[in-house]
């Protein structure tokens, strides 16, 4: 047991990490903030310069972890307990803090891409995108990410999650980058965690068709994000934003619409 007067070095040590991650994360994310405020129509301002990208999910993750381990190290502290419970409390609404900081960068990214869906920006698809499956498609070989570490990647390639028009065309290209392996690709969509009942949507805001998903869309308490299989029907499923990381698939929505309609092209990027 660590007592008062016998400050333990792990426990200082976790403290100012804390803090650090805590201020450095919150730093990054209105950083992001401001750049997509200030390129709320501007399609390159948002992957420019890397502003929005893997930092504002390894940062989250960072703290998030440091929270963990210093609770477990304040849960077997003797005494400071006015002390210990401030730094707490102050730690505690920082998280919050970045938390509703995520949420507006999310809300002021779906907006984005329904201004894409109506009136793209790009003419034909740039690389590391490719023609493929009725849309315009990325998939990072092998890259797994958590569903907002998914998303940031997406956008700073010019970007976001694959939230495909033409469903049918778009599983096609699934199958010719699946390795087989059980796993599953994140994609654009997600349900608002605060409704009752479940309404998952594409990031563009366009509904999806239960046909389309295992069990009406059903979902478990916390699964809010969508996921496609990567494995037998490729169905798509609700799956826990964050708990693991998955492979992800990114898109780019482009004026040429004669994009090669199905998915079993040659030369497939992966």
């Amino acid at each position: 047991m660590v007592a008062c007067g016998r400050r333990s070095p792990v426990l200082a040590l976790l403290m100012v990490g804390g803090l650090l991650v805590v201020d450095v994360a919150g730093i990054v994310d209105k950083e992001q903030l401001r750049v997509i405020r200030e390129g709320n129509g501007n399609h390159e301002s948002l992957a420019s310069e890397g502003q929005v990208e893997e930092a504002g999910d390894q940062d989250t993750e960072a703290f998030l972890a440091a929270l963990l381990r210093l609770e477990k190290i304040l849960n077997h502290t003797h005494g400071c307990d006015k002390r210990l419970q401030e730094l707490w409390r102050d730690v505690t609404i920082r998280r919050l803090t970045l938390e509703r900081l995520e949420e507006d960068i999310f809300h002021l990214m779906d907006k984005y891409a329904k201004v894409q869906a109506e009136d793209p920006t790009t003419d034909e698809c740039p690389e590391p995108f490719a023609a493929r499956g009725g849309g315009c498609f990325y998939y990072p070989h092998g890259e797994k990410n958590t569903w907002a570490g998914a998303r940031y990647s997406c956008v700073r390639l010019g970007g976001d999650l694959a939230h495909p028009d033409d469903l049918p065309s778009f599983k096609k290209y699934v199958k010719t980058i699946a390795s087989g392996d059980w796993g599953y690709f994140f994609l654009g969509g997600k349900t608002d965690p605060k409704l009752e009942f479940p309404a998952f949507r594409w990031l563009d805001g366009r509904s999806i068709a239960g046909e389309n998903m295992y069990s009406e869309l059903f979902s478990f308490s916390s699964d809010f994000c969508l996921a496609m299989e990567a494995h037998n029907r490729f169905k798509i499923k609700a799956k826990h934003c964050d708990n693991h990381k998955r492979w992800y698939i990114c898109e780019i929505k482009v004026k040429n619409k004669t994009l090669t309609p199905g998915g079993d092209d040659p030369a497939v990027q992966v």
